[in-house]
């Protein structure tokens, strides 16, 4: 059974690749070769065009997103937009190659990116974000809960605006506390 590297807990039982896209073919050829890259194996992409059909593939699941800053012009903006607007619930974080950065902490909330990764950065780093992401949602816990909703099927439900407790889009898809 395979294990977290931190925690040595267990790892989720269908862990989802990350998709990784960097024009830096030295960094793409070491992650492809990495020992740990085989459970689950990434979603490799080299080019602007290749990140934007691994976004936008129908059906496909990715435990992280990860664009390299360089990637496409302005500062990868376009990819991160793409990213937001067809998997808002997949984390996403910015790969930085050299020390600058070219947002302030605000822009980067509004964003919704969940964290800057400077290169060097091996696999094994990235695939324990992607564990830590996947083990902070319990799919198990999530059903047994669920099967114990006692609404009726084909029925509407009504309920009042006061039931809900509203928050903030950009603070949910970052997954910072919106209070």
């Amino acid at each position: 059974m395979e294990t977290t590297p931190s925690t040595n807990t267990p790892a989720p039982k269908t862990m989802l690749p990350p998709l990784i896209g960097d024009s830096d073919h030295i960094f793409i050829a070491s992650i492809r070769n990495d020992p740990t890259a085989h459970s689950p194996t990434p979603v490799l992409a080299s080019n602007e065009r290749e990140v934007m059909n691994a976004i936008t593939e129908i059906g496909k699941q990715y435990s992280g997103i990860f664009i390299n800053s360089k990637l496409s012009t302005p500062y990868a903006l376009p990819l991160i937009k793409l990213a937001i607007e067809n998997r808002p619930a997949t984390p996403l974080y910015y790969l930085l190659d050299d020390a600058g950065f070219p947002f302030s902490e605000e822009e980067l909330k509004n964003l919704a990116i969940r964290k800057i990764l400077r290169k060097p950065l091996s696999y094994t780093e990235i695939k324990k974000l992607s564990i830590e992401t996947s083990l902070a949602f319990d799919v198990d816990r999530a059903l047994e809960i669920a099967k114990s909703n006692k609404d009726q099927l084909g029925q509407e439900l009504t309920s009042q605006d006061a039931d809900y407790i509203p928050i903030i889009a950009e603070n949910f898809l970052s997954g910072s506390s919106s209070f």
